[in-house]
């Protein structure tokens, strides 16, 4: 899938004018729009494959609450003597006739649709891609008003769902900054987070299948189910920041002679030296030096490359290359 044909009937250049990190968008499909990329038929055969699946994977919330990992899951002991919890189907089926919803977690390569979805936007140019699927029933609330550290995505597969816009957006928020924001099964587990932040309504939407939601970085949200019963896949998309650019910086600086020296000394009352402000202001301009070396941008880049390479694999393994003799291999 390219991403002109996902973001249709917007081109990607538009898209990348005026929305990318600017404002939300709605985008309506053909019901088939994903064709079997996010069949119900697809997530059926992830969901088979019981040993797969963790706690942290497979998620209920309920009234706005994360169900206990030990109302709905088992324990088992792994071959190398962890003891983890498993979800149990009968204990997940009594959560889900309560009203419960699923969270299935990190399900990116869990399909091939998925796969190519997020090989999509890695192409496209974001520096990563992960998705979430949301399963819900008609009233159930689970994604109470929030905001994301990171771009949002939302594919409607199956059902309808109700999405509320509000006007506030946090300006660009991180993991673990103080401003409320938490991932929605944090939030679950510890509600009590104060609405007041999300400010007016800005707009009110129905997701159908085939529609595509476009949400910025740190813009408020919250969702409920309007069928009986509602399937979302949510793409988290994280954009390269200057964050990244800090984290190559430090690398280059610890190989810098300058950085490694020591600090001049304090005087014993802990009064700065005049040689203390000199080599500070020397330092920062090292910095700038190193942010404007080509060779910063390239290895930036190479970061970029790295992470949209992790645990893709373009060409994925074979049975017939892992049993392949090194002659074979040679040849």
């Amino acid at each position: 899938m390219q991403f002109d044909n996902f973001l249709a009937p917007l081109t990607a250049a538009h898209f990348l004018d005026s929305y990318l990190d600017t404002k939300p968008v709605h985008l309506t499909g053909h019901p088939h729009r994903f064709g079997q990329l996010l069949s119900t038929h697809s997530i059926d055969e992830a969901l088979a494959t019981a040993d797969i699946w963790a706690h942290q994977d497979l998620q209920l919330l309920f009234s706005g609450r994360r169900v206990p990992t030990e109302q709905y899951c088992y324990t088992v002991r792994t071959r190398a003597g962890d003891v983890i919890f498993r979800p149990d189907a009968d204990r997940v089926r009594f959560w889900i006739a309560q009203g419960a919803s699923v969270v299935l977690n990190g399900v990116e390569t869990y399909t091939i649709g998925l796969r190519v979805i997020q090989r999509m936007f890695l192409a496209a140019g974001f520096a990563e891609s992960w998705a979430n699927i949301y399963i819900s029933q008609k009233g159930s609330k689970a994604l109470e008003a929030h905001c994301d550290t990171h771009d949002v995505w939302i594919l409607q597969a199956a059902g309808q769902k109700i999405w509320n816009i509000w006007r506030a957006r946090e300006e660009w928020p991180r993991e673990g900054e103080q401003t409320g924001q938490r991932t929605i099964i944090e939030r679950a587990a510890h509600p009590g987070n104060p609405d007041s932040r999300k400010g007016e309504l800005l707009s009110q939407v129905i997701l159908r299948p085939g529609d595509v939601l476009y949400l910025p970085h740190g813009w408020y949200h919250s969702a409920m189910a309007e069928t009986e019963a509602s399937m979302h896949v949510t793409f988290g998309v994280r954009h390269p920041s200057g964050i990244d650019l800090l984290q190559v910086l430090f690398g280059r600086a610890l190989a810098d002679s300058l950085f490694r020296r020591p600090l001049p000394l304090h005087d014993r009352r802990g009064t700065a030296l005049p040689a203390t402000a000199g080599h500070l202001a020397a330092l920062g301009d090292r910095l700038a030096e190193l942010a404007r070396d080509p060779a910063t941008a390239a290895e930036l880049e190479n970061l970029t490359q790295v992470s949209t390479r992790r645990g893709l694999w373009q060409a994925p393994l074979t049975v017939a290359e892992l049993s392949a003799s090194p002659d074979q291999d040679a040849g």
